[in-house]
């Protein structure tokens, strides 16, 4: 069976559970967007050759992770197709560039946050440019996004 039938399949015995699911768990707005996130990561991770041997539990665990992600970063489905603008457009109530903050942080922080979100690598591009691992990456991505959040918090006080 290709990945398309049997995420068809999957859809039909699913659906139902995995949208009440999810229905519990954000705004009511979100729902069919998180569920169809939910599918096409489903039928991605299959499609590359991803063995699921309970597809239940697995796409209910596609599913959190997809409502984290919605939940944590609302905005960010929004910016998908919105073609982001440069460094020095993007500006604080303060007119005070981003990139100043930036500056600001640990050069550990601001070395993976700028080729995260500036140069665009994946996780894994990262890890294999730095020579660092999968977890250092995330953390330090997550302690850089914690540090910029409150130098902007405190900026804006």
């Amino acid at each position: 069976m290709d990945a398309r039938e049997l995420i068809s399949t999957w859809h039909a015995e699913y659906r139902q559970p995995l949208h009440h699911y999810i229905q519990r768990r954000i705004r009511s707005s979100d729902v069919e967007d998180v569920l169809q996130t939910v599918w096409v990561k489903a039928y991605c991770a299959v499609e590359r050759g991803y063995s699921v041997r309970s597809p239940l539990p697995w796409l209910y665990t596609l599913a959190y992770h997809a409502c984290i992600n919605r939940k944590f970063f609302p905005l960010m489905h929004e910016l998908e197709d919105v073609e982001a603008p440069s460094s020095e457009e993007v500006c604080l109530p303060e007119e005070i560039p981003v990139t100043s903050y930036l500056e600001r942080l640990q050069p550990s922080h601001r070395e993976v946050l700028s080729l995260r979100y500036v140069s665009e690598l994946t996780n894994k591009e990262i890890e294999e440019r730095l020579g660092l691992s999968h977890d250092c990456v995330k953390t330090r991505i997550h302690r850089g996004i914690q540090s910029l959040r409150k130098k902007l918090a405190t900026s804006r006080e």
